[in-house]
């Protein structure tokens, strides 16, 4: 499961699982404080030169991570948590998750 912390314009976040290419079915938690109240909140995935953001429901929310991002083994996957009403937008600095690990399907 990855673990993400976003508060105001700070993002941290880290991983209790092993990243594994291929990986699909990986789960991500996020916890928003209230600076996100009533804002469209959205998940801004990125892995190498791959991005894709996930519109996150609510400020304590688990989604999957998108498994598109997990296909390149070394690729480093990071996380931030963009926040948008009229008038005001908050972006987070993106925070890393971890590296890709080669599957072991990989290692013959």
């Amino acid at each position: 499961m990855v673990e993400v912390l976003a508060v105001g314009t700070r993002c941290h976040a880290w991983c209790s699982d092993r990243i594994t290419a291929g990986s699909v079915g990986l789960m991500a938690h996020f916890k928003l404080s209230a600076d996100f109240e009533g804002m469209d909140v959205t998940a801004c995935w990125r892995a190498g030169d791959r991005y894709v953001d996930t519109p996150l429901g609510g400020l304590d929310v688990v989604v999957q991570v998108p498994p598109e991002l997990l296909l390149v083994p070394d690729a480093l996957l990071s996380v931030g948590v963009r926040g948008k009403r009229p008038g005001r937008t908050i972006p987070t600095v993106v925070a890393p998750v971890g590296h890709v690990l080669p599957s072991t399907a990989d290692h013959h």
